[in-house]
């Protein structure tokens, strides 16, 4: 009966024998079948000569196992190859940093008027919006110091900005500019509509603030003084009170703890906020190579990362919205949900993201509150609500870092 095929494995590799059952001892037999012919006539006065062959075929075959395991060692040594990825920073470094974010946002926003409201009667009860945006924002980064940890304190100033918006309400656009340069603030088309120079003026102060944060090797931001929850209240209307602000943002794209090499994976998660409040942030992260840059080691990192911040308290945000831009308007980030997939190249020398993009899908619910009384200079309180909701908006986001 036919044999099938026998498959040797050497190494790495297979290898088949061909028909017929594999036997090896031809294999382990012919070094002899060589000293024996090499040897063949000779007296038991020949012995030197034997043992010179067969000295010669111990040194063949130790340097062929020497080979072998070098070989073996060198394959290991590549596989097991793992770095420890950290932010660096020095005294005095100066970083700048460019982001671009383009996309588009679903916005319904549904109006609920006083009963005292005159004109009320003619307000829409819901509009549907469909805003493109595109903004440019520059930052400068300064380290300040460093901690025996590697922890740097750093100063965060918005060098330049600028903020365009396509908005589509039924059959009618509204397009608008905002932009911040060399510490000046301009508007044009509906961006500054119904703000007064005074208004405008406060924004203008509030982009012309610094920030200083603390930044560990991790990736943790921590912010320093109070600029920071102030903003955030008065864009978003949320406080972040309660919250372990470095463990949070290096839930969201932290570097792992331990070395890794190429193909490793890593995973942060955070979850915290007062009561009524809740603050998640999770990411799944992979370090997928580790190339040469122009003689510079970067390394590729690809994740995918989630984050919630739900407030269920009644109240709004003590912070007007942009700081008094619009006198009586108050906020509350009732819901912010985020999924984003992003890649990460971190120069192993600067210690960096010296590139990165990201891809985001943004859903969100935010309660708005004008006292029209306030707005108007009236005494009689008249709170015109507005709901703003986000569903399944887009965006795009791409930076890069140069050391200065």
């Amino acid at each position: 009966m036919e044999q099938p095929d026998v498959a040797v494995a050497v190494g790495r590799r297979y290898y088949t024998t061909g028909a017929g059952p594999f036997d090896p001892s031809p294999l382990r037999q012919a070094p002899f079948d060589k000293l024996r012919a090499n040897t063949a006539g000779l007296s038991a006065s020949s012995c030197p000569a034997i043992r010179r062959e067969v000295r010669k075929m111990k040194r063949v075959t130790l340097c062929t196992t020497l080979i072998l395991l070098l070989a073996a060692g060198v394959v290991c040594a590549q596989g097991d190859d793992a770095v420890l990825l950290r932010y660096k920073f020095q005294p005095g470094q100066v970083l700048k940093t460019v982001e671009i974010v383009k996309g588009n946002m679903p916005v319904q926003v549904d109006f609920a008027a006083p009963a005292n409201m005159p004109g009320g009667e003619g307000m829409p009860e819901d509009m549907t919006l469909n805003t493109g945006i595109q903004t440019t924002v520059i930052k400068i980064l300064t380290v300040n110091s460093v901690d025996e940890n590697g922890v740097a304190t750093v100063t965060i100033k918005v060098e330049q900005m600028a903020v365009d918006t396509n908005t589509r309400a039924g059959d009618q656009t509204m397009t608008s500019r905002m932009e911040f340069q060399d510490g000046t603030l301009t508007t044009s088309g509906t961006a500054g509509q119904g703000m007064t120079p005074d208004k405008l003026q406060k924004l203008e102060e509030m982009l012309k603030k610094e920030y200083q944060v603390k930044i560990d090797p991790l990736g943790g931001v921590e912010p320093i003084g109070e600029n920071f929850d102030q903003i955030w209240q008065q864009t978003m209307g949320q406080s972040m009170a309660g919250v372990d602000h470095r463990a949070f943002t290096r839930s969201l794209t932290g570097l792992p703890e331990q070395p890794v090499k190429a193909g490793d994976t890593w995973e942060n998660a955070y979850q915290g906020g007062e009561t009524g409040e809740e603050v998640l942030g999770r990411s799944n992260m992979t370090l997928v190579s580790i190339g040469d840059e122009a003689g510079r080691q970067v390394a590729k990192i690809q994740g995918t990362s989630y984050m919630k911040i739900e407030n269920q308290q009644a109240r709004p945000s003590d912070m007007p919205l942009f700081g008094s831009v619009m006198q009586g308007l108050m906020a509350k980030l009732d819901f912010l949900d985020i999924a984003m997939t992003s890649e990460l190249n971190l120069d192993l020398d600067l210690g960096q993201i010296v590139r990165s993009s990201a891809d985001i899908t943004m859903n969100m619910d935010q309660t708005l509150s004008l006292d029209l009384g306030k707005l108007l200079g009236g005494d009689q309180a008249a709170v015109l609500t507005i709901d703003v909701k986000i569903r399944d908006g887009k965006l795009h986001s791409e930076a890069a870092t140069l050391a200065q």
